[in-house]
């Protein structure tokens, strides 16, 4: 029989997990719980404590403002409407419907599910639920703390599990895979073209001789590009686009996908770099304004134009 938990739990997770600011004490307790609960709601458990309705490459939102918040939130008291407890799948469910609502009437349809949805949750499973939904969870718990207690709680090497999440990006089919099949599932996953990677990022340095001395004498200097770290998996005459976030903006970047069409002599290939948008004289123009491309779903062409984006960066670095 399939276990169902309470999403009233996991919401207490939440709180303990947040008054507490021992690491270890995060990852055990973490890790007691994702043991305890069903298979099929591992992954949902691990995305929601990550602070996410939804994997970083699925291009489903929630699109969920604060005034709809407050106002599903208005005269619904300090206690549920029912004494039907709502389950982790529950709660998922709803949040995969209010990411499928669009069109004329959609925060109105968005504001019915949300106001339906939180007269069956008590005061702690209204607060964790909002905070996910506004982005703000805020509990202490950073990827690192999640990749341990998934480890620990699977019983995979720690190792393990890192490289499979940088693989595979999903931490919540990470998480499934580890609990459910263990260690052999995650040394079957590898690169696959078209399931973006998690990208190498850099480490503050208090000053230059701590950089020294951590790469032993193997440094190098060049300038920063001011732009946005992007990856491109191409196969024949598919072409995929995804952002430092993971997710797919390939709409955003016709020209780009020109460059990978044209410019790579391959057939399939997977290209990480770093795009910069240009302005007179072909100088970087400040990242801001090609924030402004990765974000355009209308009028691209014209927005193009306006900002051009330099391909020959994406080489240089990676």
């Amino acid at each position: 029989m399939t276990r169902t938990t309470p999403f009233l739990e996991l919401a207490k997770l939440c709180q303990r997990v947040e008054a507490t600011t021992k690491r270890n004490e995060k990852i055990a307790l973490i890790s007691t719980f994702l043991k305890s609960i069903g298979t099929e709601e591992v992954p949902l458990a691990t995305l929601f404590l990550a602070g996410k309705a939804f994997p970083e490459s699925d291009p489903r939102v929630l699109e969920i403002s604060y005034a709809t918040v407050s106002d599903a939130g208005k005269n619904l008291g300090q206690s549920r409407l029912t004494e039907h407890p709502l389950m982790i799948r529950d709660i998922y469910n709803t949040l995969e419907r209010i990411a499928e609502t669009s069109g004329s009437g959609s925060r109105d349809r968005k504001l019915s599910l949300l106001q339906t949805i939180l007269t069956q949750t008590s005061q702690v499973e209204a607060e964790y639920l909002t905070r996910m939904m506004l982005g703000e969870m805020r509990i202490g718990v950073v990827e690192g703390v999640l990749l341990d207690a998934i480890a620990e709680a699977s019983g995979v090497p720690r190792d393990l599990v890192r490289r499979a999440h940088m693989l595979h990006g999903d931490i919540g089919e990470v998480a499934s895979l580890a609990m459910s099949q263990g260690a052999p599932a995650l040394e079957r996953v590898s690169l696959l073209l078209f399931v973006p990677i998690k990208p190498m990022l850099a480490e503050m340095a208090d000053d230059a001789r701590q950089v020294l001395a951590e790469h032993k004498g193997g440094t190098s200097f060049e300038y920063k590009f001011d732009g946005a770290r992007i990856q491109i998996h191409k196969k024949d005459d598919k072409v995929r686009i995804f952002s430092r976030r993971l997710t797919d903006v390939t709409d955003s970047l016709p020209e780009i996908v020109d460059f990978a069409k044209t410019k790579v002599k391959a057939s399939e290939f997977l290209i990480e770099g770093e795009v910069v948008a240009t302005g007179a004289a072909g100088k970087p123009i400040p990242f801001q304004d090609l924030m402004r491309r990765f974000r355009r779903v209308h009028e691209i062409d014209d927005m193009a134009g306006k900002i051009p984006l330099k391909q020959n960066a994406l080489l240089q670095g990676s």
